[in-house]
């Protein structure tokens, strides 16, 4: 290599070295022209209105399943075990018993866990029966008083025990049924419901779906003892099954949620409530209307959370203190596509914020102005807890309590 080829290699190298050297800015400024775009500005749009929704929360294909009441919530259990072996089919059933192994717990753990029993009259499985169906306002579809097998009560409850409970033997003639055949397109096993009574507790239950984390059986049970055609007696366990919960609302919270003048919009766990915020325009604060060709280089949503309203667990151990953030594609959607969990923080008044990147959001807003400019806000895992989240609405009294898109971004020359 000659001397001028040496000292251009060493010259392209520092040029090299002192271009990485150089940390690019959020706009690309090193790796963009810098003629392109102007220098970045950051501006603030506030929500022009806010509600608190109602979205179907299908659960029958989750991990837990939920009973009992909880301050203004109540969940109901559906539990269906099935596909018995050929050894089973035909067997009278002489008693028998239903374990199911604890999870969770949301209010009172301490308290009593009270229900009344019944047969299920109508097929529910899969994701046929939702939280908006009948079951809540027009039971007789799904079950009735005649259905009545009896009321029950489990005690003593922690969040990681089995407890089990007994068919009344006035039943066990229902459950013979369950054995006839093999499958269940005779329509003799839709299964049972179990209506909570008490007024304290929430619990969870494992349900047949998900994995436990070591070898332990964690499924229902259900145990039986039966005679079979011969007339040998022997006790059988079956862990086969589908199950599922249907929560609601209580009347006055219902209408908490509903309330156009309320100041806080709600997001509810377990029933699926979620919080909506509409942008009529993008409009700044001091830059006015964003030109479509605006690079959105960061933007982010910011609830503000009322502690006082809102309801976790006693203890605060609540699954995830994390939002989701939807965006809708027409007024009447409630979502359509999913982001990144929000990021917490703590403001100057001590106040708890979520804060959720939204940069796509807003630049497909910019390129099509007639979308509707709605978010919705949902609770991380919302089928496996009933944790609330009250957010400041758009009529806040302070306006730092109000949601706000916060923008980054550049304007081309």
């Amino acid at each position: 290599m000659t001397h001028q080829q040496t000292f251009l290699f060493l010259f392209i190298l520092l040029a090299c070295l002192i271009g990485c050297n150089e940390d690019p800015s959020i706009v690309g400024v090193g790796v963009l022209p810098k003629t392109d775009y102007s220098a970045p500005l950051t501006d603030t749009i506030y929500a022009t209105s806010h509600a608190t929704e109602q979205n179907v929360l299908f659960t029958g294909y989750v991990d837990r399943v939920m009973l009992g009441n909880a301050a203004d919530c109540e969940a109901w259990m559906l539990l269906k075990f099935n596909t018995w072996p050929d050894s089973m089919i035909g067997v009278y059933v002489t008693s028998a018993t239903i374990s199911m192994k604890t999870m969770y717990h949301f209010g009172d753990s301490t308290g009593m866990l009270s229900f009344d029993l019944y047969n299920v009259k109508s097929d529910w499985t899969g994701d046929s029966l939702a939280n908006k169906d009948s079951l809540f306002n027009y039971s007789s579809n799904y079950f009735d008083n005649s259905t009545f097998i009896g009321s029950l009560m489990l005690a003593s409850l922690d969040d990681s025990s089995r407890v089990s409970f007994d068919i009344p033997q006035s039943d066990t003639a229902k459950l013979t049924q369950w054995f006839t055949i093999g499958s269940d397109t005779n329509g003799s096993n839709y299964g049972l419901l179990l209506k909570p009574t008490n007024n304290a507790m929430i619990k969870g239950f494992y349900s047949f779906y998900g994995t436990s984390a070591d070898s332990e059986v964690v499924y229902p049970e259900l145990i039986v003892h039966y005679k079979n055609f011969n007339g040998d007696t022997g006790t059988y366990v079956h862990a086969i099954g589908v199950a599922k919960y249907l929560a609601h609302a209580d009347a006055a919270l219902q209408y908490k949620f509903s309330n156009p003048s309320d100041s806080l919009s709600y997001v509810q766990n377990g029933i699926s409530y979620r919080s909506s915020f509409h942008f009529d325009t993008l409009k700044t604060l001091r830059h006015g209307l964003l030109p479509s060709t605006v690079l959105v280089n960061r933007a982010v949503i910011e609830v503000t959370l009322n502690s006082s309203s809102s309801l976790f667990n006693l203890n605060r151990t609540y699954l995830a203190d994390s939002l989701y953030a939807y965006v809708a594609l027409t007024d009447s959607t409630l979502n359509s596509s999913i982001v990144t969990l929000s990021q917490t923080y703590t403001n100057a008044q001590n106040q708890h914020v979520y804060q959720v990147k939204v940069n796509s959001f807003v630049q497909a807003w910019l390129k099509n102005p007639a979308m509707i400019k709605k978010i919705s806000v949902a609770g991380v895992n919302e089928s496996l807890s009933f944790d609330r989240f009250a957010l400041y609405g758009n009529n806040a009294a302070l306006v730092s309590e109000r949601p706000r898109l916060i923008i980054i971004y550049s304007t081309s020359k």
